[in-house]
């Protein structure tokens, strides 16, 4: 039973991240406030809230640009406050797997925790 709950998590997982994927190609602001938006029947809790609490490390890694922008977000409020680069992540050009690390300083790199400008 563990395990069958574990698969459908992950294909659940799986399509959460592929919608994701199309929402910020096609507008990332609403792709974005998607992430931002509480669900009632949890308790409140945003889908930011329920990747971290729910440990879903694929689709952070394949939608790494939305969630670096929706912690920024919540840690630095609208988007004119924004540390520099940010903008940069949200456009449509830089599409849902670019790497943030080399448009964003500071960002830990998802290989090995390096900070930009620490190496």
């Amino acid at each position: 039973l563990a395990l069958a709950l574990r698969r459908t998590g992950d294909e659940y997982e799986g399509l959460a991240a592929r919608i994701l994927e199309i929402a910020h190609a096609r507008d990332a602001e609403r792709a974005l406030s998607a992430l931002e938006q509480p669900f009632a029947a949890c308790a409140g809790r945003t889908a930011v809230d329920l990747v971290v609490l729910g440990e879903c490390q694929a689709l952070v890694q394949r939608c790494r640009t939305l969630c670096i922008a929706a912690v920024q977000r919540r840690f630095y409020g609208p988007k004119e406050r924004f540390f520099p680069g940010l903008r940069a992540l949200l456009s449509p050009d830089s599409g849902p797997a670019e790497s943030p690390d080399a448009a964003v300083p500071g960002v830990a790199a998802a290989a090995g925790g390096v900070v930009a400008g620490d190496a």
